[in-house]
């Protein structure tokens, strides 16, 4: 029997995959705990990899300046809290959740530690045909 696909709008383009992906990386080795997955989303926001909508003009700003460092983890932080999300360690699951569905990564809560694959660390190395490794 066929399975149907089924993929998160998160991310939405192939760059981005990987961004998070790098971002995932910080965290390898670790378990999947709901305050990791909190840790996950936070530092999507400070590497600028995912930003909140409905921020304040003083949080939009951090984004737009061109500096990379420019979003302090506290910062971020604070970004994420300001949002009151009802279940926050949700928006690291499904933050991850594209990279676990595409092989890249195994990062489930009580699965185990942290793992980027073979295949998420050929796309992190840009050791790829991108074709193939959507293919795989």
């Amino acid at each position: 029997m066929r399975k149907l696909w089924s993929f998160s709008t998160t991310v939405r383009n192939r760059e981005r995959l990987r961004d998070f992906l790098q971002v995932l990386k910080n965290l390898e080795g670790q378990n999947f705990t709901r305050d990791n997955q909190v840790k996950y989303q936070v530092l999507l926001i400070q590497k600028k990899v995912y930003e909140p909508t409905g921020l304040p003009t003083t949080y939009q700003n951090l984004f737009k300046d061109p500096n990379p460092d420019s979003i302090s983890y506290e910062k971020a932080q604070e970004i994420f809290d300001y949002k009151k999300y009802e279940d926050p360690p949700m928006r690291g699951r499904q933050s991850v959740n594209p990279l676990n569905k595409m092989g890249f990564a195994i990062a489930r809560a009580g699965s185990g530690r942290i793992q980027i694959t073979e295949l998420g660390n050929k796309f992190l190395a840009g050791d790829y045909d991108i074709s193939s490794v959507f293919f795989n």
